[in-house]
């Protein structure tokens, strides 16, 4: 083969000089025998510390099987997934993403987590002009650390509310029952009446909004089912002209319902 010109030769010098200095852990795997034939200064240090899932420490990268040994995989059918996907690469395939929790050794690593972000890219070693396999690690640990607060912050609201919510419930049921007992004890008059459908109707309201917090939590969690009921129109605008009617008499305005009591909805 033609030697490499002075300029060509550079560029390498150069490419080779950036990405030993790199945040990003790269390394290049021989496509056909999976053995490393290149990795920056971040990946050589890395994996000098990873151990492997039985404890072992790795202490030097030979293949690709070692970086799928020191990752904290969610199952062996997931590793095995990606691996076999690897394997399967041609020159035009889609590069394949995953985030993992890298295993280090105790006694040199302070941190409790540490994840990586890993994509597998197909390519060619351009000196050999051989298929390779591209692996990069980008460590996501703190926007990781981030998301699960976010989660927990997410996870406790909903606990909260939840929580609130139940304890409304009780007063509330009160407020209705004591409501319709009054309503039927017969030495009330037509305006006690009246206005004691006006509490009842208004605890149910509440009572409503209450079940629809509850229900908000439930969807979150995916256990939300809907179901379709017949509203009576009628009914709906006679409590909201119920409720209104004490702040509009103030106003000398007077609401009337004109929705037909048959209207359904």
């Amino acid at each position: 083969p033609d030697e490499k010109s002075e300029g060509e030769q550079n560029q390498l010098a150069l490419a080779a000089e950036l990405l030993a200095h790199s945040d990003t852990i790269t390394m290049m795997f021989d496509a056909r025998k999976e053995e490393l034939e290149y990795a920056n200064q971040k990946a050589t240090t890395m994996f000098e510390l990873a151990k492997t899932k039985d404890g072992g420490r790795l202490n030097r990268l030979k293949n690709l099987d070692d970086v799928f040994a020191c990752m904290r995989w969610e199952s062996d059918e997931q590793k095995e997934k990606i691996k076999t996907g690897v394997r399967a690469f041609k020159a035009n395939s889609p590069k394949m993403e995953v985030e993992c929790q890298m295993n280090f050794s105790e006694e040199l690593m302070d941190e409790e987590e540490i994840w990586q972000q890993i994509h597998f890219i197909p390519g060619m070693n351009p000196v050999s002009g051989k298929a390779s396999i591209i692996v990069n690690l980008t460590d996501i640990s703190a926007l990781h650390y981030q998301k699960m607060q976010i989660l927990e912050a997410s996870r406790m609201q909903e606990q909260f509310s939840a929580a609130v919510s139940h304890e409304l419930r009780t007063p509330l049921n009160g407020i209705i029952g004591l409501s319709e007992s009054l309503i039927s004890n017969p030495n009330c008059n037509d305006q006690m009446r009246k206005t004691l459908r006006l509490v009842k109707s208004s605890g149910m309201r509440l009572a409503a909004l209450v079940n629809d917090i509850l229900d908000a939590a439930s969807a979150k969690r995916g256990n939300f089912t809907i179901k379709r009921e017949t509203v009576l129109l009628h009914e709906v605008a006679e409590n909201v002209c119920d409720m209104l009617q004490t702040m509009m008499m103030r106003k000398t305005v007077v609401l009337v319902n004109n929705v037909g009591k048959s209207s359904e909805f």
